[in-house]
């Protein structure tokens, strides 16, 4: 009769120890991508003022992408009286980049000096996630 003869103790460890280590890198890389994705951030920063000199009414915005997604539309309406609005559209803004942008004169805007008015910043990422701040603005001479 023919013995029958199986792995030896030393090599199943070692085919043990491969297939253990092989399943914790892919565990490993399946987590650390859905952290990344989960850890990706939406958050803006922002700056806006508006003068008044007769004639002139300069309206500025200064946004800046404080988080780690792309922006790649932003939208920034200031309010005045009598619900006039003036809207600048940004465009895209990179992590840790900014944009500004100005207008003078926006037709049929009114304010008054002294008195605070909002600015809504609205921002869309390219995962289509969107954020939304308000700011006040004193209108200074």
């Amino acid at each position: 009769m023919k013995e029958s003869r199986g792995i030896s103790p030393l090599l199943a460890t070692l085919i043990l120890i491969a297939i253990t280590i092989a399943g914790g890198v892919v565990v490993y890389q399946i987590f650390f991508r859905a952290a990344g994705t989960l850890g990706e951030t939406l958050e803006v920063q922002a700056s806006a003022d508006i003068v008044k000199t007769q004639p002139v009414t300069l309206l500025t915005i200064t946004v800046r992408n404080v988080g780690t997604k792309q922006i790649e539309n932003c939208t920034v309406t200031f309010y005045g009286d009598d619900n006039s609005e003036a809207v600048l559209e940004l465009g895209a803004i990179g992590p840790g980049m900014s944009v500004s942008d100005d207008v003078t004169n926006p037709p049929n805007f009114t304010v008054d000096v002294g008195r605070s008015y909002p600015v809504k910043i609205w921002a869309r990422a390219s995962d289509g996630s969107t954020i939304t701040r308000t700011l006040t603005v004193t209108v200074s001479a």
